[in-house]
């Protein structure tokens, strides 16, 4: 279950919480004085965080391609018609004239 655990956490797979950390910590660190066991607890922490991060960029950018693989309009595309359609829409809107000014008898 140790090893488990230890290559869950080494793989990125779940972010670790500081408790369970420590726990893993002072199993693998044995005999260590307690600052040890915090500063491995703290690195399996930011290892964790740092790997969790890196696995959502790559879900994130795996999904980016699909999607522009299939051909489908990113937020980004839409964002930029609906600009584009405001520009025109306000060129269409028919602006005021000036009357001309009534002669005096």
């Amino acid at each position: 279950d140790q090893i488990r655990m230890a290559i869950q956490l080494a793989s990125g797979v779940a972010e670790v919480p500081r408790r369970q950390a420590e726990r893993l910590a002072k199993q693998l660190a044995g005999d260590l004085k307690g600052s040890s066991v915090a500063g491995i607890a703290e690195d399996i922490i930011n290892r964790s965080r740092e790997n969790a991060q890196l696995v959502q960029t790559l879900v994130v950018g795996e999904i980016k391609r699909q999607v522009k693989s299939m051909g489908l309009a990113t937020r980004d595309d839409l964002d930029r018609i609906a600009k584009r359609l405001k520009v025109l829409e306000d060129k269409a809107k028919p602006r005021p004239t000036a009357k001309p000014k009534a002669k005096r008898a």
